[in-house]
């Protein structure tokens, strides 16, 4: 049986109604766990582990103590998942859920962009920050165009003269797709006093799992690809690339054609 064991014994010997012997006398070892995230009511630092899996803890009513619930952590880093949840106001947001598998990593963004910023909803203000949560699923599997995963390239400096560091996207994409993603978005957003909350509300994950399933999740639609009309000079170059290739295909079938006649004649 797995044991809770909290990081300050110390707990015990407070209050009754606190937060912090709430925790200690309402979860015992073995029970079940089931929803978590970060509390409002109880420090970060009070964390307790069970099997090495750290669980958060989240409106926690100090008067019933069966309104409690707690939190199943996922495979990745749940403190890196949940960072930041505190400072967010989460009344009247929706949680948008974008798949970002077999998606264009610029498309993408636009639209992610758009929902962080509130720009779908009519109440939209440039001095608001109205947008809903945005959760970016299967980020290991977007994709990009042409030959950006060899001549796309991030640039950062580490302050020392001559640091000039440099990263292609294929690296980047092996070392943590979720960052591709995200500088993708920031740098769709205007630089303002908004754009920290607004990265906050934005939760990319590598593969499809994710710690906020007990929340009303939506799924984002991506819209219809719109394919402009061919203009009527990039028309002409098609048909003449194309004739071009069927009468390079006929010459080549008349050669052989004259090669196999004069090898029966030889015969």
């Amino acid at each position: 049986m797995r044991s809770l064991i909290p990081l300050h014994s110390s707990l015990a010997s407070r209050s009754p109604f606190s937060p912090h012997s709430q925790v200690e006398h309402i979860v015992e070892a073995g029970n079940p766990v089931h929803v978590a995230e970060i509390s409002r009511d109880i420090p970060l630092k009070y964390l307790f582990h069970i099997a090495n899996e750290r669980f958060y803890w989240n409106q926690i009513d100090l008067r019933d103590r069966g309104k409690m619930k707690m939190v199943t952590a996922f495979n990745g880093n749940m403190k890196k998942a949940a960072a930041g949840l505190r400072r967010i106001n989460l009344d009247g947001l929706r949680w948008r859920v974008f798949d970002a598998k077999g998606q264009i990593l610029g498309r993408l963004a636009s639209q992610i962009a758009t929902v962080v910023q509130g720009k779908d909803k009519p109440t939209y203000a440039p001095n608001r920050d109205d947008g809903d949560m945005c959760i970016v699923l299967n980020a290991k599997d977007v994709c990009v165009t042409g030959r950006k995963l060899t001549d796309k390239v991030y640039y950062w400096h580490t302050g020392y003269v001559g640091h000039l560091k440099e990263r292609t996207l294929k690296d980047q994409m092996a070392k943590d797709p979720t960052e591709v993603i995200r500088k993708a978005v920031l740098r769709m957003l205007p630089r303002n006093k908004l754009r920290d909350d607004r990265d906050r509300k934005l939760r990319i994950f590598p593969a499809s799992e994710h710690p906020f399933g007990d929340r009303p999740l939506e799924p984002y639609v991506m819209p219809p690809r719109n394919v402009r009309e061919m203009q009527p000079r990039a028309r002409r170059a098609m048909i003449r690339a194309q004739k071009k290739a069927e009468q390079q295909q006929q010459s080549a079938g008349g050669k052989t054609g004259k090669n196999d006649k004069a090898q029966e004649e030889g015969a």
